[in-house]
């Protein structure tokens, strides 16, 4: 079940009030209760920091948003410790130094909307739905969610306001639902189709940084002399890190190379090679037929296939296959195969997490249950298996010619 939260901040030092709702995310008379799930609680991410600071303020990210940058901090492609003194030197310098990816464009600003409210303090209401209390924090220790805010005796929702009117484009997290995802899209649709924003302003191309731009933070918004190209937050950022890291003589090549190639530490292509006990889960076998389009796998499934096949338990450490039947669609029907898999769901992979495996592949295309029986989630198997606890997942097995049991 998806936990809708609504933040409430109190007065005392690092502690917060966080109300909880279990029935609906839109249903206005919800009842709540209070946990303590955030009570100096700390993040190990990208930061390590409290996510209560010591005036008991919480650092909110907009759910489902990205703006353009006005100014962006790039990282050195080497370690401190790998870099030469002239690297180092020529990197400090043009670090500081990083144009905005955008001029001000416009008059219609988030300003002139909240300046409605009348004060300088806007109470409002930070909304978001998840799984767990702690999935509501991302690696930088901000809480995820949607601003809402009582303007004239009217809700709005900042992020929706804000892609409606042009200033933001769609970038989504995978806890999202469906639901929020298509929202955010149909606003920057009709924002792109209607030029409104930035984005009648939208550079088609990427082109190169131009460093003789400057960010000037006392500028006035809306001043006519300050206008210009934009570029897509992403982009901008990838585009300054590359082109500052160029001229400090850390990377080579174009950029289209180094946005192509960017990941050269963390890809499945540095994985070494896996030696451990390899358990084979026949679930088809088990049911007596191939698997369905959507159709869970139960821990029920899991452990009567295993007395079937003489398993008593699993291993830490162990790779566990599971054969659906699934791919035997594969090059024989692939419109079907294609349109979905069966696979299990969150309740087998944190059953399996407490397992402590390293390792889950499948016949499937996807490992987990596609669609999830719940349309509000999607991808949460590869959220608790890859992200949370670092269990590597394997697609596309061949599950045709399967071996003969494990030896316990």
């Amino acid at each position: 079940m998806r936990i809708p939260l609504s933040l409430k901040i109190a007065s005392r030092a690092r502690t917060a009030s966080l109300r909880i709702s279990g029935v609906s995310e839109r249903n206005p008379g919800a009842q709540f209760h209070i946990t303590k799930a955030f009570n100096k609680a700390r993040v190990r991410g990208r930061v390590s920091k409290d996510i209560i600071d010591t005036k008991g303020r919480v650092t909110i990210r907009l759910q489902g948003v990205d703006a353009p940058e006005l100014h962006y901090m790039p990282q050195a492609a080497k370690k401190k410790g790998e870099q030469t003194k002239e690297q180092r030197k020529i990197f400090l310098v043009l670090e500081s130094q990083i144009p905005p990816a955008a001029r001000r464009v416009g008059d219609s600003r988030p300003e002139t909307l909240l300046e409605g409210g009348g004060t300088d303090s806007l109470a409002c209401r930070v909304v978001t739905a998840v799984d767990q209390p702690d999935d509501a924090i991302d690696t930088y220790g901000r809480l995820v969610g949607d601003i809402e805010v009582t303007l004239n005796g009217k809700d709005v929702n900042l992020n929706q306001w804000l892609m409606f009117k042009g200033w933001t484009v769609p970038s989504f997290y995978n806890s999202m639902s469906a639901d929020e995802i298509q929202t955010l899209l149909k606003l920057g649709e009709e924002a792109r189709k209607k030029k409104r924003g930035f984005w009648p302003h939208l550079m088609k191309t990427v082109g190169t940084l131009n460093f003789k731009l400057r960010y000037r933070k006392s500028a006035p918004a809306g001043d006519k002399g300050d206008t210009g190209p934009v570029l897509m937050p992403k982009l901008f950022r990838r585009l300054s890190t590359f082109a500052v890291n160029k001229k400090a003589k850390m990377v080579t090549g174009g950029f289209k190379a180094y946005v192509h190639y960017g990941l050269k530490k963390l890809g499945v292509e540095k994985l070494k090679p896996i030696f451990t006990r390899g358990v084979l889960l026949d679930i088809a076998s088990f049911k007596g037929r191939m698997l369905d389009k959507g159709e869970e796998i139960t821990i029920a499934d899991v452990q009567g296939a295993m007395t079937k096949q003489g398993l008593t338990d699993l291993k830490q450490g162990d790779a566990v296959l599971i054969n659906t039947g699934w791919g035997t669609l594969w090059m024989k029907d692939n419109a079907r195969f294609d349109s979905g898999a069966p696979g299990i769901g969150l309740e087998v992979a944190k059953w399996l997490v407490g397992k402590q495996i390293a390792y889950v592949g499948s016949d499937t295309w996807p490992v987990e249950v596609n669609p999830n029986p719940d349309p509000d989630v999607r991808g949460v198997v590869h959220q608790e298996l890859i992200t949370k606890n670092g269990i590597f997942l394997h697609e596309n097995l061949d599950g045709s010619e399967r071996p003969a049991p494990p030896r316990p």
